[in-house]
């Protein structure tokens, strides 16, 4: 009798527990469902947010666009100082201006570290670095044009030729003109 009532007691023991352990496994199963569903919604939240940066992006892009041509549009309405034509060939004997680096040397409103690079270039001093690319050309960045949104985007491009140095002054409006530009170069 008291083995069959020990038995009944565990039974009831081992009854209590297995519904211990089953309401403990239904709230698992309900967190793990919560789990879920946030995860779910995070993912739609993140799907969200990656379209917005996408069409950010987009639109940034469209704004750069906008403003290079914008750049453009200033520097071909400007009027052309025509003294300077005059002066570069006085001024810098060795140099000879390719391409359209008369024009934009007469466009930049601060010429002074365009005109102090020209100098060193003209009395036989190497001036910037080993242009990429392009054989015997080298490369002076970082001028100052005073073109509002480009300020340091001048460059010049500067191939030794005996006793003459061929020079081309260019404002970098974005990768594609400056790779453009460069590519004119190769007919030098």
């Amino acid at each position: 009798m008291a083995d069959t009532a020990e038995l009944v007691k565990s039974l009831a023991d081992a009854e209590e527990l297995r519904e211990l352990a089953l309401a403990e496994n239904s709230l698992l199963l309900e967190r793990v469902r919560a789990a879920d569903s946030e995860a779910a919604e995070c993912g739609a939240r993140a799907d969200d947010l990656a379209a917005q940066v996408d069409t950010l992006l987009g639109r940034v892009a469209e704004l750069e666009a906008l403003e290079t041509e914008r750049l453009r549009a200033a520097i071909a309405q400007r009027p052309r100082r025509w003294g300077v034509i005059e002066f570069l060939p006085q001024a810098f004997s060795r140099l000879e201006f390719v391409l359209d680096a008369v024009d934009v040397i007469a466009n930049l409103d601060s010429p002074a570290s365009t005109m102090n690079a020209l100098a060193e270039i003209d009395s036989g001093r190497p001036v910037g670095k080993v242009l990429s690319g392009l054989r015997g050309w080298f490369e002076v960045t970082k001028l100052a044009t005073g073109v509002a949104g480009s300020e340091r985007l001048g460059r010049i491009y500067y191939k030794p030729d005996g006793q003459r140095v061929l020079v081309s002054v260019h404002i970098e409006q974005d990768e594609k003109h400056q790779r453009h530009h460069i590519e004119r170069l190769r007919a030098f």
